[in-house]
């Protein structure tokens, strides 16, 4: 930013040198005053627009990756949970399949449609925590806070 202002004023200066023939009157002297008032009240201001331009760049910077960061650790979670439901439900699939086909026989049955019977439990279990999570993140649920003595809670931590 600095040169940009330079740039312009040196220029000037220099063609107003050159269109005087070189020669230092009067005039060259007070268009010369002239830019270098100019030049010495627009650089702090050429300073701190750079500056400012320059940490508007990085905070918008900063809050793309945050942006992206947080959408990741949006993704993360649901890649986790459709995992975690999957595999609850291919058991119950296969089992039962395997009863279906008769590749399961007598007291075998029973012990599988015990892990069949388990497994809707696990599902259960899994959406309550997920609701519950969904709930905390929403701001329905609020951790109580509770006073205690600093020395309570490094005697807690040893």
């Amino acid at each position: 930013m600095a040169v940009l202002v330079l740039i312009p004023t040196l220029a000037t200066l220099t063609g107003v040198l050159g269109t005087s023939g070189f020669m230092i009157t009067s005039t060259f002297a007070s268009t010369a005053l002239v830019l270098v008032i100019v030049a010495i009240v627009t650089l702090p201001a050429a300073v701190m627009l750079a500056r400012h331009q320059a940490r508007r760049t990085v905070w918008e910077r900063e809050i793309r990756e945050s942006e992206r960061m947080a959408e990741e650790s949006r993704r993360q979670p649901v890649a986790f949970v459709s995992h975690n439901l999957r595999t609850p439900l291919a058991g119950i699939q296969a089992l039962s399949e395997a009863i279906v086909d008769g590749l399961v026989r007598g007291d075998e049955i029973r012990i599988q449609a015990k892990h069949i019977e388990h497994e809707p439990i696990r599902l259960s279990e899994m959406v309550d925590d997920l609701f519950e999570m969904s709930n905390i993140d929403a701001g329905a649920v609020r951790a109580p806070y509770d006073k205690v003595t600093l020395d309570e809670v490094i005697y807690r931590a040893s």
